[in-house]
């Protein structure tokens, strides 16, 4: 722990690598770490066991939070390890998409 009491990023790793990935990433969101760091260590934790992966609903508040910051849609999906087209439904679901509200405001009017 560092001296505010919290664990830091580099601790959470250090744990996973020697006795695995399980229950990691949950402590770090249960201390109410950001999206974006959230994300970080995920990377981390695929990395150190192939086989892990965020459960969907995990993966689903990290779409969420992240797609209402206004993050590009790749750095999300690298965060969340999903596709970019996930990504995109996820942003079209939310009504955040402004390129996606554009296009269909352009193909809903009528010609005259």
């Amino acid at each position: 722990m560092n001296a505010a009491g919290a664990i830091t990023m580099r601790q959470f790793i250090r744990n996973a690598e020697l006795y695995g990935t399980e229950g990691v990433y949950e402590v770090a969101e249960a201390e109410r770490w950001g999206y974006e760091d959230l994300g970080k260590l995920a990377m981390q934790l695929r990395r150190i066991d192939s086989k892990w992966r965020l459960s969907a609903p995990q993966r689903q508040r990290m779409i969420g939070e992240l797609v209402a910051s206004d993050m590009p849609v790749a750095k999300i999906a690298r965060l969340a390890g999903v596709s970019r087209t996930t990504v995109w439904k996820a942003r079209r679901d939310a009504g955040s998409d402004v390129h996606f509200q554009q296009s269909r405001q352009i193909g809903s009017t009528p010609c005259p």
